[in-house]
């Protein structure tokens, strides 16, 4: 073989080496870029659950009362919904202002607060994975959407529950409200609390969040836990009692 020939074999190798270096190095560039984003919505997510929580307990702070379905003044119409009690503790006055509580919420009167995009109620999780509106707005009937559901235990328990203190369980052990992945309800309308004991991503009318892997969940405390798919039903059901005797074990 000729020097000639030997060194343009040497160069071509070695323009191999460089292609697969950088290739390699591409690669890795962007896979690093995938989990920091990944981690950027997670981290999100928990933020954006914190928040509602804590409007959720600011409500219950200043009116010694937890935010349910029913009249937003004493002696009014009862058909409005837990997050419209909330509004004026998510810097929404504006909106709040425009319900007419001695109507329902889906009064014709009532329509432009009900139509009005709350970002406190959406998760940017969500709306990073799901392009358009609809995660937004009602595509059938135009009103906004919520990200969060109340824990139906809440709303439905037998014996009334209006304090914090009513959560006999304690409130660290107990589910307030979590993250939703499907079957947005529109934030307005009576009745978005959702069954904690079917699981986590398990139905899209249940609990669970974008990745799939398990959903945010604010406790009474105001703390926000992850909680996996895998999560034991005895555990499950346990944090979703407000006054339940179970013994609470790891979320897994």
């Amino acid at each position: 073989m000729s020097l000639k020939n030997a060194g343009r074999k040497e160069r071509v190798v070695w323009k191999l080496v460089a292609i697969m270096v950088v290739g390699i190095g591409l690669i890795s560039f962007f896979l690093t870029t995938h989990q920091m984003e990944q981690k950027r919505k997670e981290t999100s997510s928990t933020v954006q659950t914190k928040r509602l929580g804590v409007n959720y307990l600011n409500h219950h702070a200043a009116n010694g009362l937890l935010a349910l379905d029913g009249a937003l003044v004493e002696g009014q119409n009862p058909d409005h919904a837990w997050q419209s009690a909330l509004l004026p503790y998510c810097d929404q006055h504006k909106i709040y202002s425009l319900i007419d509580p001695t109507k329902p919420w889906d009064a014709e009167e009532n329509r432009a607060a009900f139509e009005s995009v709350v970002q406190q109620f959406l998760n940017p999780e969500i709306l990073d994975q799901r392009f358009g509106s609809r995660t937004k707005t009602s595509p059938s009937r135009g009103y906004a959407l919520s990200h969060f559901s109340l824990n139906d235990q809440l709303q439905n328990s037998d014996v009334p529950l209006k304090q914090m203190e009513d959560i006999t369980d304690g409130a660290g052990s107990t589910i307030i409200l979590g993250e939703i992945a499907g079957h947005f309800p529109e934030w307005g309308k009576p009745g978005n609390a959702r069954d904690v004991t079917s699981g986590v991503n398990k139905s899209l009318d249940g609990f669970g969040s974008a990745n799939k892997k398990g959903a945010h969940f604010m406790m009474g405390d105001g703390s926000v836990r992850w909680i996996s798919n895998d999560v034991s039903p005895e555990v499950l059901s346990a944090l979703a009692s407000p006054r339940s005797e179970e013994v609470e074990s790891s979320e897994g």
